[in-house]
């Protein structure tokens, strides 16, 4: 359980600061520099609900997706562009880590179990997945990050208010977004398709 009253050293003036009191943007500063206190407030601040929204990917394994994600902010954070959409953008990443360990679920080779619902395929079966999936990648290139994460947000089965209210956007905006990667992604993959 995060304690409200922990304190830290405010980089902009060297006093000490009850950590709640910093604004995101001290908060980020802190965790580009790479300071753990930073970062466990981030993280204490946004990690349940990060938790929450990729459990039905990876289950159990949500937390230590989320930690991991935490423990490379500094890096990671190298790509956030300052646009006040900060959790917006925490969640994409998060969504990305997930999908990456659940597709590699999906592909254990070692013997280890195959989550619930997928059944080992045969060589050729694989094969034929395997080119599927690379055009699929090709084709998903085309959209943009925005567009990427309301159509993998859709495609999950999720309605626009609830893509929403993940990407921290309008209802609307989310529909529109929906809307434009489903055209992007059917005129790409035919054009991949004729190839």
């Amino acid at each position: 359980m995060h304690d409200p009253y922990t304190t830290l050293v405010q980089l902009s003036t060297g006093h000490i600061v009850l950590s709640r009191s910093l604004s995101l943007e001290e908060l980020l500063a802190g965790a580009r520099e790479g300071y753990a206190p930073y970062i466990g407030e981030l993280r204490a601040r946004f990690g349940d609900e990060l938790e929450s929204a990729i459990e039905s990917l990876v289950g159990d394994a949500a937390a230590e997706v989320v930690d991991d994600l935490f423990m490379a902010l500094p890096r990671v954070l190298q790509g956030y562009e300052e646009t006040g959409r900060f959790r917006a953008w925490l969640f994409g990443a998060v969504y990305n880590r997930a999908r990456t360990l659940a597709r590699a679920e999906r592909r254990r080779i070692d013997g280890s179990p195959i989550p619930i619902g997928h059944e080992i395929s045969s060589p050729a079966t694989v094969e034929s997945e395997i080119d599927e999936q690379v055009i699929l990648d090709r084709a998903l290139a085309v959209l943009s990050p925005s567009e990427s994460q309301a159509w993998l947000l859709s495609y999950e089965g999720l309605t626009p208010a609830a893509i929403a209210a993940q990407l921290g956007i309008e209802a609307n905006a989310a529909a529109v977004r929906v809307h434009r990667a489903r055209k992007r992604l059917a005129d790409e993959l035919s054009r991949l398709f004729d190839d």
